[in-house]
Formats: C-alpha cells, structure tokens, sequence
C-alpha cells in the first residue's frame, strides 16, 4: 500500500483506527508533513481518514485515538 496526498482511505473495520494513524503518520513523514496548512490541511484531517466499527466501547476508542493524533474525519459506529 502507497497512499498519496489527496486520496481517501477507509477501514471499514477500524478497531481503534490503528491502521487509520498509521497512514496519518506515513503520509507526514513522506511528505515533509505536507499538510500543515492549507487547502490540503483541511482535507487531510477532515475528510481523507475514515472507519467504521461494530462495538461502541472500541469505536469510543478509535474517535479517542483520531482525536489525539488530529484526526476529525468521521469514524462510523454501525449498530444493528
């Protein structure tokens, strides 16, 4: 897998959206930290990273976990 700026990622079964802050991290370090501002600032942390998960406690971590890496894209609890 070789994620570039600007392209959308999504875990549909997120756990605590661990692969979510790994792509997070990679793209920073690849990029020279390539959205800290701007246009693809915004994308990034609002749009670009999103999951979804089935056990409320774990989603509850996974929103946790986006939140202190900077991360506000949706993360989708799916109840039956």
């Amino acid at each position: 897998m070789d994620p570039r700026p600007g392209e959308l990622f999504n875990d549909p079964a997120c756990g605590t959206f661990g692969f979510g802050i790994a792509v997070d991290h990679y793209l920073k370090g690849k990029y020279d930290d390539y959205y800290a501002e701007g246009v693809n600032a915004e994308f990034q942390r609002n749009q670009a990273l999103t999951g979804c998960e089935l056990v409320p406690d774990t989603h509850r971590l996974a929103l946790m976990n986006a939140m202190l890496h900077n991360i506000n894209s949706p993360i989708y609890l799916e109840i039956h």
